[in-house]
């Protein structure tokens, strides 16, 4: 477990103003060894002049330091690993899973997505000149995607069987 907010001293790293890591699940779940590469952002004169498209001058991103968490043999009693409180690779028998990947895709199916819709609808709903794609933040194409998906994956009504062929102004009435 660690903390990445006193993982390291930014001193470590001349000019840094940022501080990247990227921890290689991959290479632990093919039980090879855990490792943590660090990369930095460094704000050097030598390219004060380039800016971004605000006028702003850009920071360089910098290969810092990879670091082994657990080798071959650590891998073997390893249980779990945290980042900042939260699990990123979890023991699941004799192999690891990508904890991180599996909540991220689970907000989408079960949070995200469906607040999505939920709000885009809402927005359809309550405001004629509201572009709902707009006020939930996603592109038109984006949007059908998930909802698409959405539809695909609700769960069907314990009457849908009796639904079918069923026209659309009795569609809604108690049977």
């Amino acid at each position: 477990m660690f903390d990445t907010a006193t993982l390291t001293d930014s001193s470590l790293f001349k000019g840094n103003v940022l501080t990247d890591y990227a921890l290689k699940v991959a290479d632990a779940r093919g039980g090879r060894a855990l490792w943590l590469d660090l990369f930095y952002y460094e704000a050097a004169d030598a390219y004060k002049g380039d800016t971004n498209p605000h006028g702003l001058p850009v920071a360089r991103r910098r290969d810092g330091w990879p670091c082994v968490l657990a080798d071959e043999e650590d891998l073997k009693t390893l249980i779990k690993v945290s980042v900042d409180g939260e699990d990123v690779l979890l023991r699941q028998g004799d192999e690891f899973m990508d904890a991180l990947r599996l909540k991220a895709a689970s907000d989408a199916a079960w949070r995200t997505n469906p607040a999505a819709v939920a709000t885009h609808d809402y927005y359809l709903a309550a405001d004629d000149e509201c572009d709902p794609c707009e006020a939930i933040g996603y592109s038109e194409s984006g949007y059908e995607r998930v909802a698409t998906m959405q539809r695909r994956t609700s769960v069907p009504d314990d009457r849908q069987e009796d639904m079918e062929g069923a026209d659309d102004e009795n569609r809604f009435e108690d049977h």
